[in-house]
């Protein structure tokens, strides 16, 4: 926590993003800004738990793509890199921290159990059934989400009150240099910033050429994808509502453009998720009273026995 100066005319900084978030911000688009940057923090957060949780309760990842994941940690190795060279704000820069360690943990998830299931013929499961919500996991999330919000608040409204009653008690908040656009760093880090454009625009590209040729969704995680689109839409917000200077604008396009496209991606997977696996629901029970008859069995089909092309190797990528 930090307290800021005030501006040469005399506007005072927002004592709560200062003392909460140690940003100097002194409008409310700026603070618009700063609440939404966080919240797709928050979103970051928690956007690989859906699908990690349904991958162990499943014990498989068939259905995402290998090179997605890779792809994913290459932008984001990238994009941190460049966030700490070109002195990126404070959310901006925790917000890539979290992409990599949680893209890292869910690919380890995601090729272990691709490696495991290689070349074998996994046995039909009800995803449905096996990947959803139990009482005792609400009441846990609940009591987390409490618990978070209660400490936030613990810590927040105190600490607002003692910055504007006793500044003195805070040091100043140290605000970063503007680089020269000349410097070797501002070319370093604007080269690293636009090296995310094309590795994240085409991973979920490629999950989506991977779900039309597979027409299998049946083991991606639906609340995976939404949680990633709500980031990124955040994330896009919270890059407009801070300022709409050109030079800005000019100098965050390439987070602009590296949040926009996989939002739309995001968006087109959650698409193929709802009309695949509703179309094997579909499928399934039409099959159902067949095989009964033949075997007595009550198995359906798997996702893959629904393709046009007939039935395909989940493991493709």
């Amino acid at each position: 926590m930090c307290r800021c100066a005030p501006l040469p005319d005399g506007t005072p900084a927002n004592p709560f993003a200062a003392a909460v978030f140690d940003d100097c911000v002194y409008s409310a688009h700026e603070l618009a800004s700063v609440v939404f940057g966080w919240i797709s923090i928050a979103c970051w957060f928690i956007a690989s738990y859906p699908q990690i949780r349904l991958s162990l309760l499943l014990k498989r990842a068939d259905c995402i793509s290998s090179v997605l994941l890779f792809l994913w940690v290459s932008g984001d190795i990238s994009n941190l890199s460049s966030l700490i060279i070109l002195r990126q704000p404070l959310t901006q820069t925790i917000m890539g921290g979290l992409w990599m360690f949680l893209d890292s943990t869910l690919t380890a998830v995601t090729l272990y159990y691709k490696q495991k299931h290689r070349g074998k013929q996994l046995p039909e499961i009800d995803v449905k059934y096996m990947g959803r919500v139990r009482k005792s996991e609400i009441v846990i999330y609940t009591v987390f989400f409490a618990g978070c919000l209660a400490s936030f608040l613990c810590y927040s409204v105190p600490v607002t009150t003692y910055i504007q009653r006793v500044p003195e008690m805070f040091g100043e908040c140290i605000v970063p240099p503007e680089l020269s656009h000349t410097s070797a760093r501002y070319i370093i880090g604007s080269v690293l910033a636009y090296v995310t454009l094309p590795l994240y625009c085409f991973s979920g590209l490629l999950q989506v050429i991977k779900n039309c040729r597979s027409k299998n969704t049946e083991d991606l995680s639906p609340g995976f994808f939404a949680v990633i689109f709500t980031a990124n839409a955040m994330q896009t917000i919270s890059l407009f509502t801070f300022s709409q200077e050109q030079e800005y604008l000019l100098r965050t396009t390439p987070y602009i453009i590296a949040a926009i496209f996989p939002m739309i991606m995001d968006f087109t997977i959650l698409v193929q998720i709802r009309y695949y696996n509703t179309k094997y629901q579909k499928a399934r029970r039409r099959a159902e009273p067949d095989t009964q008859e033949y075997d007595g069995t009550g198995s359906g089909l798997t996702g893959s026995d629904i393709s046009a092309d007939g039935p395909a190797d989940p493991l493709v990528l």
